[in-house]
This record gives C-alpha cells, sequence and structure tokens, in this order.
C-alpha cells in the first residue's frame, strides 16, 4: 500500500518550514563532505611534496658521494703514479750505483756500557828551573800543544792539567790524575857540540856556554859591559826591557845570538824593565846553570834558551 505526500494538506507555513529544514540539512551534508575531500587533497599534496623533497635530497647526496668517490679515485691514482715515479727513479739510482755499494747497517752491541774515553794528558815540556833557598824558587813549563810558556811555582796549577809538587836543579816533579811524574830538563843533543870561543849553538835559539869563557868574562864586567850599550825601552809610557844596540864583532853579547835592536824582556821569567834592577839580577844569575831569555826582534817575540857547562 502506497503512501503519497498530500501537499494540499501542508499549509503554506508548514511546507516552507518542511522545504527549509531538508535544504539545511543536505547543505550542511554538502559542506561536510566537501571538507573532507579538501582535506584528503591537502594531505595528498603534502604527502607528494615532503616525497618529492625527500626524493631531491637523495639524488644530492648521492651525486656528492659520487663526486667524493671520483676525486678519492683520482688521489689514489696520482699518489700511486706518484709512488711508481719515485719506486722507478729510486731502482735507477740503486742500479748504477752512484754513491757506492750498498752495506747493511752496523750492529751495535747489546748490554755493553759505553766506553769512557780517558781525556789525553797535556804534552808538557819542562824549559828550566831557578832553585832559591826561600819560596822564590820556580819553573818554566811549556805547554807542547798550545806553544805556550809559564812560570809555575809549587802546588801552583800547571795549564789546569796538574799540580807543581817539587823542583829540583835537573827536574820537577808534577802530580797529575793522582800520580806523580817527573819532568826533566831537554836533554843535549848526542855528539859533542863545536864550540867557538867558549858558545857552541845546540840548535835554533839554544846555546851552550863554557863555564870557563863565561866565568873569565864576568870577572871584568866593566869591559864586557864596553861590548854593547842597552837602554831602557818603552812601549805606550812604560818601561818593558832592554835595547840591545852597538853590539861589538866578536863579543860575549855576538856569540850567544844578540843582535842591534833586540828588546831584552826578562831572565828566567825576572822582568828587565827596571835597570838597576837588571844590574842586580845579572849578579845573581851568575849561580844558575840553565837560562831562558824572552826577547823582542822585528816586532815578534823569541825565546833564548842557555846552558852553561
Amino acid at each position: 500500500m502506497t503512501q503519497t505526500l498530500d501537499i494540499s494538506a501542508f499549509s503554506t507555513t508548514s511546507l516552507k518550514r518542511y522545504l527549509k529544514k531538508e535544504y539545511l540539512e543536505r547543505t550542511a551534508q554538502i559542506t561536510v563532505v566537501s571538507a573532507v575531500i579538501l582535506s584528503l587533497i591537502l594531505v595528498v599534496l603534502t604527502v607528494s611534496e615532503l616525497l618529492k623533497a625527500y626524493l631531491k635530497t637523495t639524488a644530492q647526496t648521492k651525486k656528492i658521494a659520487n663526486e667524493l668517490a671520483a676525486m678519492s679515485d683520482l688521489t689514489k691514482l696520482r699518489s700511486r703514479s706518484s709512488s711508481d715515479k719515485f719506486s722507478k727513479n729510486y731502482m735507477l739510482i740503486a742500479k748504477r750505483n752512484i754513491f757506492g755499494p750498498l752495506t747493511p747497517p752496523m750492529k751495535s752491541p747489546t748490554n755493553q756500557p759505553p766506553r769512557i774515553q780517558p781525556k789525553p794528558a797535556t804534552p808538557l815540556t819542562l824549559i828550566g828551573t831557578y832553585i832559591s833557598g826561600d819560596q822564590d824558587s820556580y819553573a818554566i813549563i811549556q805547554d807542547d800543544k798550545k806553544k805556550a810558556q809559564d812560570i809555575f811555582r809549587i802546588n801552583d796549577s800547571v795549564f789546569g792539567d796538574a799540580t807543581l809538587t817539587a823542583i829540583f836543579s835537573d827536574r820537577v816533579e808534577i802530580k797529575r790524575n793522582g800520580k806523580t811524574e817527573v819532568l826533566m830538563l831537554d836533554d843535549l843533543p848526542t855528539g859533542q857540540p863545536e864550540f867557538r870561543d867558549g858558545v857552541a849553538s845546540s840548535g835554533d835559539n839554544n846555546f851552550i856556554i863554557d863555564e870557563g869563557e863565561l866565568n873569565k868574562s864576568l870577572e871584568n864586567l866593566p869591559l864586557l859591559l864596553t861590548q854593547a850599550r842597552a837602554v831602557p825601552y818603552f812601549k805606550e809610557g812604560r818601561a818593558v826591557g832592554l835595547r840591545m844596540f852597538a853590539i861589538k864583532n866578536g863579543s860575549l853579547f855576538q856569540k850567544i845570538g844578540l843582535k842591534n835592536g833586540d828588546i831584552l824582556k826578562s831572565v828566567n821569567g825576572n822582568s828587565l824593565a827596571d835597570f838597576t834592577q837588571a844590574m842586580q839580577l845579572f849578579e845573581k844569575l851568575k849561580q844558575e846553570r840553565r837560562l831562558t831569555l824572552v826577547l823582542e826582534r822585528n816586532r815578534k817575540e823569541m825565546q833564548f834558551n842557555y846552558i852553561v857547562e
């Protein structure tokens, strides 16, 4: 049985109300559906954009990784090329042997303490001695390595290498590294020296004087002093020695190697700067048998050694 809606039964007002309500419901449904569709579209668009961004980032990352890998391969290739070139050059040098034969490295001894080399002793030579009853005895010693001479007394340090402990007429004793050593005066040359007028030369600036000839000359001192003249020599306003001139031929001064212009500075370490003291020293040295004279000749300092026998 079909029911029909009799519109005529509704009034105009009721009909309007009915149509209005139905319209509103339909409109609301359409609005809801449209909102859902728009939301879905927005979600799809958002997911699409995110996917595009992810794919783009992945592509860039892969591109960078490929570039880095290519650079790494290029670096390795260059390194390998350089290494191969160096190896070829090295092999060429080794083949030609331009630096001589290759020898294996020396093996150092194991479990052995290092050897301590002892300090070499300074070579010393006794040049002369002066013996006195008081504390004025001294010795003239030379450092043969440095060719330096100096005067030393008992307990003096000898060139920082030894200590002088005793002085004798023909030798001295020194203590070095806890041991006593003896320095003898230089031996006379072998064979008899040839004397001329009581004086013989035994080498460069070394003379042997006959004791009898020396005593004969000293007995007549005024006559000896006339055979040469000596005047004080000043340097920078200070007396430094005696200048010799007017040396006569055949005189004792000439025989012992002196020349005009020589400046006598010291005898056995005693200064000759003062003429009066020089004369007193001359008398004192009469008993000496070894004399060392230091003089200046042509602006060069020289040493003369004399032995009286």
